[in-house]
């Protein structure tokens, strides 16, 4: 983080990360397995906020939570995962 050279910066890396979390999301609309029915490239965005938020919580608390299951869990409840799917523990952040 000292020496950013811009790789996660560039607008053409974030254009790649954007085209593919809209085409993964659509395809999951598509098959049913999420139940959010928002247009995929806002929920595209909507997520990538989300996950800033949760590193950015999981560093403040210096790591104090399964920052894994954390952003399981944020992906599951935006996105209204199919219940039988679900995998992440729903008191992860209790430990906050």
């Amino acid at each position: 983080m000292s020496q950013n050279i811009a790789t996660f910066t560039s607008p053409k890396f974030l254009q790649d990360i954007t085209d593919m979390g809209t085409a993964i999301i659509d395809q999951a609309q598509e098959s049913g397995e999420i139940n959010n029915s928002s247009d995929p490239a806002l929920l595209t965005t909507v997520m990538q906020t989300q996950l800033v938020g949760v590193v950015s919580s999981w560093c403040t608390s210096n790591g104090e939570f399964d920052l894994k299951n954390a952003v399981k869990l944020t992906m599951e409840v935006c996105f209204d995962v199919k219940p039988e799917l679900r995998k992440a523990p729903i008191d992860i952040f209790k430990k906050i």
